[in-house]
């Protein structure tokens, strides 16, 4: 199969939307950070409850691989110099994709959904299904 890789950085303190993928996604941390995590098994109907999100510290040179069981977004930062990683997935993942009727593919291989207060989310198209209060991090 066919990767793709490239820079995930940002300063990001929030988790407030959720994606999954098709396939794998290998997050090498550059700097130390924090994933929030949660199982798409714990989805009902596309819809998923922030609470049962886990918050796991990841070491800069650690290198993990997401299942695409796995729901995530952007990693957070741990202190004010933000977040750093390298991420491989499957080809052409985050592209443009045609209408489809599942309605939560956003991109392709991109299944996403957002909070309900997140309104520029949802008017790029991602559905307000993610509830619960959002997961804030302090540094």
């Amino acid at each position: 199969m066919d990767i793709q890789a490239g820079r995930c950085v940002g300063h990001n303190q929030e988790l407030n939307g959720i994606e999954y993928h098709q396939g794998s996604e290998t997050i090498i941390a550059l700097t130390d950070l924090l994933l929030i995590l949660g199982k798409r098994s714990n989805m009902k109907q596309n819809h998923y409850d922030l609470s049962k999100t886990e918050l796991f510290y990841v070491e800069k040179g650690t290198c993990i691989e997401l299942y695409a069981t796995t729901l995530h977004y952007t990693p957070c930062q741990v202190n004010e110099d933000g977040f750093a990683t390298i991420c491989i997935l499957p080809k052409g993942t985050n592209m443009p994709v045609d209408k489809t009727d599942c309605e939560i593919l956003t991109k392709k291989n991109k299944f996403f959904i957002t909070h309900p207060s997140m309104t520029s989310k949802i008017e790029q198209g991602a559905k307000p299904y993610l509830s619960g209060d959002i997961v804030k991090i302090r540094i």
